[in-house]
Formats: C-alpha cells, sequence, structure tokens
C-alpha cells in the first residue's frame, strides 16, 4: 500500500483531547520529532507510519497534523513474571492536530509526551460544558468531584438518568463540582471529561479524513 492508501484505511474512535496553545507556541518539526521519539521510546521496529506537518484544508480550514504509527513489544498482562518467548506485540499510534489556536490529540497505547503537553491548556470548563447543549440536549450521566479533602468524604460520585435536568438539582450537590459529563443530542451521545478536555463522541469509527 501506499502512504495515501494507509491513510485511507485507517478508522479511529471519535475520541480526543482538546487543548489551546494560549501562548502561540510554535509547533516546529522538531518539537513534533521529539514527541514522537519521547513517546515510541520502547518501539520495537521502525516507524510504520510517520507523517510531521503535514498541511491539509477541510472545509476552507486550513489543518497541520502530524501522525506516528509504530509496534512495541509487552510482557502480557496475564502473566506475573516475565517468560521467554511470551511478547506480546501491540501497535501504538499519536495523532496531532493543529487547528489555528487550538490542538487536538489522539492516542492510543502512548505516554511520556508530558514535557510537549506542558505547553498547553486544556479548553475552558465553561466552553467544554456548554459545547454539545442545546434545548434538546438530554443529561444522562454526571461525574462529581468532591471539594470537601477530608480522609472521611466521599471523593467522588456519579449519578446517572434518562435525563438530570428533570431530577438533579444542584442545591444536592454540596460540595461536588461537575467533573464530566455524557449528553445525548437526538441519540448522539457524547463523553466530555472537563479536567482534561477529553471529548469523546459514542458510536462508529471513522476515516480521519486526511
Amino acid at each position: 500500500m501506499t502512504e495515501e492508501e494507509i491513510l485511507g484505511n485507517i478508522v479511529l474512535n471519535e475520541n480526543a483531547y482538546f487543548l489551546k496553545n494560549i501562548s502561540s507556541v510554535h509547533i516546529s518539526y522538531k518539537k513534533i520529532s521529539d514527541v514522537f521519539k519521547a513517546a515510541s521510546i520502547e518501539k520495537s521496529s521502525n516507524y510504520l507510519l510517520n507523517i510531521i506537518n503535514r498541511k491539509i484544508t477541510i472545509a476552507t480550514e486550513e489543518i497541520k497534523y502530524s501522525f506516528c504509527v509504530f509496534k512495541y513489544e509487552t510482557k502480557p498482562t496475564f502473566i506475573d513474571v516475565e517468560i521467554e518467548k511470551w511478547i506480546e506485540t501491540k501497535l501504538a499510534y499519536l495523532l496531532i492536530a493543529e487547528i489555528g489556536d487550538y490542538l487536538v490529540i489522539s492516542k492510543k497505547n502512548i505516554s511520556n509526551i508530558q514535557e510537549f503537553l506542558k505547553f498547553f491548556i486544556p479548553i475552558d470548563y465553561k466552553t467544554l460544558s456548554t459545547l454539545f447543549v442545546d434545548d434538546n440536549t438530554l443529561f444522562e450521566k454526571f461525574g462529581l468531584k468532591n471539594m470537601n479533602v477530608s480522609d472521611k468524604a466521599v471523593r467522588q460520585k456519579s449519578i446517572e438518568a434518562t435525563d438530570l435536568k428533570e431530577n438533579f438539582s444542584s442545591l444536592g450537590a454540596g460540595n461536588y463540582v461537575l467533573n464530566s459529563l455524557r449528553v445525548n443530542n437526538l441519540s448522539e451521545k457524547v463523553s466530555i471529561m472537563l479536567n482534561s478536555s477529553r471529548i469523546n463522541k459514542f458510536g462508529k469509527k471513522n476515516d480521519i479524513m486526511i
């Protein structure tokens, strides 16, 4: 397969982190190359795919994206101590898309990218919490975090209903703050983690449109 054919064959869940480049940090070729190296330090062979700062236009919006895919080996989770030749080969990917002052990151089996992420901040709470909300939105689930740091306090809790607008009062929330929510818009469900700016749209996987 050519690189373009490979890209056209990749389908991902609509699950990504949305960050803001508030300091207008220049995301150079070297910066992307460095984060790819850090993320793939355990890779067992050359990159299967390694694209850095490629520009495309979608619906008049210019997007710059970088995408790497690689193999790595790991001990199976069902054994305690490593056994010779008992090794799993897995795939990992890291997709970084730059859209104006925003960054979208989709990843699987990826770590060691904190040094890169420190340049960016999560999208603000108010924007995220209302992003997929209109008059017809059903609120199916709230994840609540307790601001009370006492050892005896319940740290966090979640509540679910067909529509929490109908039977949840903020007066009963006490010291809890909203940490995550799941909404339903005409059977299109979206889960939002407010503390990490992660948005997960439920449903089938889609091609990456690049």
